[in-house]
C-alpha cells in the first residue's frame, strides 16, 4: 500500500456549485458601500481582479438605450416587470443560455448565435460583449429539453449583467475573505455542466462511440451526455486513487449527491461503483432526498452520508459533492431513460443555477420558483460547518468551485488551453479503445473543436487551516491559469498518485500542466 504524501493535507474535499460567474459572485467582494469587512481589501487580496472601479457593459438589444451597464439588484424582482415577485437573490429568474454555441455568442459578442467553432487556431477575439444579446434569444435555440423555456423581455436583459453584494451572498464573501480567492480559475470548456465536471474528475470530457463502431468523438453540450452511447471508461481521478491506494482503508473516494448525480453520468467508473451491491463510493449527502430504503434505481447500496462521515472523521481521502438540482426530480418515461422512483419532493434546490426549480420545468409559476442563492449560501454554510467541527479538519483541504458560468457576464476573456491530448492508461494497456481525447463531433456549431480554449472565469474558494486569510491564489503570469483539471492535480500531488503503487504522471496533457494547488498550502496551521 502506498503511503500517499508526507504533507499534512490527508483529505481533499470539492463543492462543486451551479452556473454563476467570479463577476457575479465575488466580482463585488470588496467596495466602499460594503459593510465591514468588505469595504477594503486585505493586503493578500488587494489586486483581485473584480468589478469595483470600472465600467462595464453590453449592448442593449432594444436599441432604445446605446448599452445594459452592471448593476447589482435590491428590490424584488419579476418576469417583465409583472407579475409575482421574488427576491433580488432569484437573478436572474429566466436561465441564460449555456450550450456551446450559445458561450461562443456571449464570449465573442457576435450579433447572432453561433453556428460554427469560432475556436480555431488561433481562437476569434473575445470582448464578452454578447451576454445581453445571446439572453434576449434565451429559449430561441432549441436542444433536447430547452424548448420550453421562457424568453426574457427587455425587462429582464439587465439580469444577466447583475452582480451581488457580500450583504446578499455572506458565507461566499465570509469565506472568501478568511480564506483564499481565485481569480483567475476558468472553467474547462467554453459550454455547460456536464462536460465541465467531467474536467473535474477525468481531465477531459467523455469519449463516445459512434454506433457504427471504431470511430470516438468527444460529448459537449449536456444532451449529447444524457442521450449517450457506448461511452469510453476514461482514467479518472477516481480509478487513479483505487489503483494507488493513497492510505488507510478503502474507500479512497465518495460521491455525495442529493437528489440525483451527475457524476454518474460523466464518469462511467463511478455509475458502475455506484451500481455495485458492495458499492461504498457514491452516497447520499444527508439521507433527505433518499430516507430510509428508498434509493434510484443505478445505487444498489446505501453508504454512510456526508453528514455522517463528517461527523464521525471518516471522510475518504478525496471527497466530491453534488448540491440539490431540483426540487422535483423524477424521471419520466417518456424521455426513453431509466425510470427512477422519485426523490423526496418540495425539497429545495441548493446548487445556485440560476432559472426554475422543477426538474425539466422551465416555465415561471407559483409552484415552480426560481432558485435562490439563499439557499446556496446555507448549504456552503452547512458544509463548511460539518467540516470545521469534523475530526479531519485539521488535514483538510476545501474547494468551493462553480461548474460554468452560465451565461452570466464576467469580463476577463477565457484563455487558450492546453488540449487533453494524450490519455495515460493505468498498466498500459496493449488496446486501449483511444489512445487521444477526440475533438467534437456531432455539435454542429462545435464541431472540430479540439478544447483549445478554456471556459469563463468561475467563483473559487479554497479553504484549509494551511491557507493564510485574506490570499489570492493566481498562477505566475504567463503560465497555466487554474481550471478544473487543477483539482486532479492537486489530488495528484496531494496523494503523490505519480509514485504510488500504480504510478501515472496525470491523465493526460491537460491536467500535466495545469497548476496545483498544493504550492500555496502552508507546511504548517497558518489559520485558526
Amino acid at each position: 500500500m502506498a503511503s500517499g504524501n508526507e504533507g499534512p493535507i490527508k483529505h481533499v474535499v470539492v463543492l462543486m456549485l451551479e452556473n454563476r460567474s467570479y463577476d457575479n459572485m465575488l466580482g463585488w467582494l470588496y467596495g466602499p458601500g460594503n459593510e465591514a469587512p468588505f469595504r477594503t481589501a486585505p493586503p493578500g487580496q488587494s489586486e483581485l481582479d473584480g468589478l469595483v472601479g470600472a465600467t462595464y457593459n453590453n449592448p442593449n438589444p432594444t436599441s432604445n438605450k446605446p448599452v445594459i451597464p452592471i448593476a447589482n439588484q435590491t428590490t424584488y424582482t419579476q418576469v417583465g416587470g409583472t407579475g409575482t415577485q421574488y427576491p433580488a437573490t432569484t437573478i436572474p429568474l429566466i436561465d441564460p443560455g449555456e450550450i456551446f454555441a450559445d458561450m461562443a455568442q456571449q464570449f465573442t459578442g457576435s450579433t447572432a448565435v453561433v453556428t460554427s467553432n469560432p475556436y480555431g487556431s488561433p481562437p476569434t477575439t473575445m470582448d464578452m460583449q454578447g451576454f445581453t444579446l445571446n439572453y434576449a434569444l434565451a429559449g430561441g435555440v432549441v436542444f433536447l429539453l430547452e424548448t420550453v423555456q421562457q424568453k426574457p423581455t427587455s425587462f429582464n436583459y439587465k439580469d444577466v449583467m447583475n452582480y451581488f453584494t457580500p450583504r446578499q451572498v455572506h458565507h461566499t464573501s465570509v469565506l472568501a475573505h478568511k480564506y483564499a480567492v481565485c481569480d483567475r480559475w476558468f472553467a474547462s470548456v467554453p459550454t455547460q455542466t456536464f462536460a465541465n465536471r467531467a474536467f473535474s474528475q477525468c481531465a477531459a470530457p467523455m469519449v463516445g462511440e459512434h454506433l457504427l463502431g471504431g470511430v470516438y468523438y468527444s460529448y459537449i453540450d449536456d444532451s449529447q451526455y444524457l442521450t449517450a452511447h457506448k461511452p469510453v471508461t476514461l482514467p479518472s481521478v477516481f480509478s487513479q486513487l483505487d489503483a494507488s491506494e493513497p492510505y488507510g482503508t478503502a474507500p479512497y473516494w465518495k460521491v455525495y449527491f442529493h437528489d440525483y448525480s451527475i457524476t454518474t453520468l460523466t464518469v462511467p467508473y463511478v455509475l458502475k461503483a455506484a451500481g455495485l451491491s458492495s458499492n461504498q463510493n457514491v452516497a447520499t449527502f444527508d439521507g433527505a432526498d433518499w430516507p430510509g430504503t428508498n434509493m434510484p434505481s443505478w445505487l444498489k447500496n446505501k453508504p454512510t452520508t456526508f453528514v455522517e462521515d463528517a461527523a464521525s472523521g471518516t471522510l475518504p481521502p478525496f471527497v466530491f459533492i453534488e448540491p440539490r438540482y431540483s426540487n422535483s426530480y423524477c424521471v419520466p418515461d417518456s424521455l426513453g431513460l431509466p425510470t427512477d422512483s422519485c426523490a423526496t419532493q418540495g425539497l429545495r434546490p441548493n446548487s445556485n443555477h440560476p432559472g426554475m426549480a422543477n426538474y425539466l420545468g422551465h416555465q415561471n409559476t407559483l409552484n415552480n420558483p426560481p432558485i435562490d442563492v439563499e439557499h446556496g449560501e446555507r448549504f456552503l454554510h452547512f458544509v463548511y460547518e460539518a467540516l470545521l467541527n469534523s475530526p479531519c479538519w485539521d488535514t483538510t483541504l476545501f474547494i468551493v468551485v462553480y461548474d460554468e458560468p452560465g451565461g452570466l457576464f464576467d469580463h476577463v476573456p477565457p484563455p487558450a488551453a492546453t488540449p487533453p491530448g494524450t490519455v495515460s492508461w493505468p498498466g498500459n494497456p496493449s488496446s486501449p479503445p483511444i489512445t487521444n481525447i477526440p475533438a467534437v463531433d456531432d455539435v454542429s456549431a462545435a464541431k472540430g473543436f479540439g478544447f483549445n480554449v478554456y471556459g469563463g472565469r468561475v467563483p473559487a474558494i479554497i479553504a484549509s487551516p494551511y491557507i493564510s486569510p485574506g490570499t489570492t491564489i493566481r498562477a505566475p503570469t504567463g503560465s497555466v491559469p487554474f481550471d478544473h483539471a487543477s483539482i486532479v492535480k492537486t489530488v495528484w500531488d496531494v496523494f503523490n498518485l505519480s509514485g504510488g503503487t500504480s504510478p501515472m504522471p496525470s491523465l493526460n496533457q491537460r491536467d500535466l500542466n495545469a497548476p496545483s494547488l498544493v504550492p500555496f498550502l502552508s507546511s504548517t496551521p497558518v489559520n485558526d
